[in-house]
């Protein structure tokens, strides 16, 4: 199946999408020495990374599956672990260690530049060509999209795959034909990739009912396709994880999914109550991903336009979905997670852009000066969080240090 239409072919923006997103994060990583002694410097959720990707090495080396499968973070899934390992094990043979760390970012890399891709396809189904590219453009000017690009993690591909399925969503239509399926297939690989995006499932909960109140299924129908489309999800997930079916698989994954529950809950074991939402706006959402008057006004055009689109009695189930996301999302974030590192924010922040579908209830002139405004207060207030972001990876290689033991 074509996943993106005909339609988008001529004079795609994908190469100048490419080339920006690729170009800029290949520029900041080569920067960086990129030596596996000082990795652990750099980050230390990166080095662990390397030492798991390792460890399934001397597994398939040795041909022991139970050492492949011994990498630990079993609530990130195998496919995280198996689409760059499988690069890096190339460059351990010939020998190449900067390739080691590079060619992980590169793969975090390509999965931004997903990102992007996937809002614009998005946007195009309601904006013009141009205002669509301006909309998924929010992103390049958020400080967190360019961070999580320079960086090994198994938050981009949970994040690629769910914006997908949002994508196959509005292609969908509630027609629920096969594209249907394949947004199962999707979000079947961001929960593989990652237990966090099971938040993401209840999506297609609201999906169905929808279908169930517009009358395009039968009540038979809507749990017909709840039961088997929450089946699609799991075997996706089992075939992606296999070891799950093995009781020591399985008991590795519900242990480190608990574990998980508690450090988010109590910030690592520590006082969750020296987390607070205010802190967590000023020290996360308002330097890496947007500030509150930009949120507000996106909120406000939002609002707005839905009550319009409302009273034209249109009927957008994508508009529905965004909506009920960015909601459950918002919820979850500020109840259960007690943390002031940007990448658990990364999620729900990438679906931001989707608000621009909202701006077809407005006369085109009014279109452009609200897309215009947000971009320049967007670009205006993360600017200094950028040029620090940047030069703070730019002077990388004078900073760090490392003496042999």
């Amino acid at each position: 199946m074509r996943i993106f239409g005909k339609r988008h072919n001529q004079r795609s923006p994908y190469l100048l999408l490419g080339v920006l997103v690729i170009g800029i994060a290949s520029r900041i990583n080569l920067q960086e020495p990129l030596d596996l002694h000082t990795l652990v410097l750099r980050d230390v959720d990166e080095d662990a990374f390397q030492i798991s990707i390792d460890r399934m090495r001397q597994g398939w080396s040795a041909l022991d599956p139970m050492r492949s499968f011994s990498f630990g973070f079993y609530a990130y899934g195998r496919l995280f672990w198996l689409i760059p390992g499988i690069l890096w094990y190339v460059f351990h043979l010939i020998g190449n260690d900067a390739a080691l760390i590079f060619v992980p970012r590169l793969v975090s890399t390509l999965f931004g530049l997903m990102w992007v891709i996937c809002v614009y396809e998005t946007l195009r189904f309601r904006l013009t060509r141009r205002q669509a590219l301006l909309g998924a453009g929010f992103l390049l000017v958020m400080t967190g999209f360019w961070k999580n690009t320079f960086w090994f993690h198994p938050d981009h591909m949970m994040t690629a795959f769910a914006l997908l399925a949002m994508y196959l969503f509005a292609k969908d239509a509630s027609s629920y034909s096969r594209r249907f399926w394949w947004w199962c297939v999707a979000v079947g690989i961001a929960l593989a990739s990652k237990l966090a995006a099971i938040i993401f499932v209840p999506v297609i909960g609201v999906y169905l009912m929808y279908g169930r109140l517009t009358k395009r299924l039968s009540f038979a129908q809507m749990v017909k396709y709840g039961v088997l489309s929450l089946g699609c999800v799991l075997v996706m997930y089992v075939l992606l994880n296999p070891y799950v079916l093995h009781p020591i698989g399985f008991n590795a994954i519900k242990t480190q999914f608990f574990i998980d529950l508690y450090s988010n809950a109590t910030n690592h074991g520590g006082d969750p109550t020296s987390i607070t939402p205010l802190s967590i706006y000023t020290n996360v959402i308002q330097k890496y991903y947007v500030w509150w008057q930009v949120l507000v006004l996106l909120l406000a055009m939002w609002v707005l336009g839905t009550y319009r689109e409302i009273r034209g009695r249109s009927k957008q189930p994508i508009i529905i979905l965004t909506t009920f996301w960015l909601l459950l999302a918002s919820i979850y974030m500020l109840t259960a997670i007690h943390k002031e590192r940007q990448h658990y924010y990364l999620f729900p922040a990438m679906f931001l852009p989707l608000l621009f579908l909202e701006l077809q209830g407005y006369r085109e002139r009014m279109q452009w000066v609200l897309l215009g405004l947000i971009l320049l207060m967007q670009g205006l207030q993360q600017f200094p969080s950028l040029t620090t972001e940047f030069s703070h990876y730019l002077t990388l290689t004078q900073t760090v240090k490392y003496t042999e033991p």
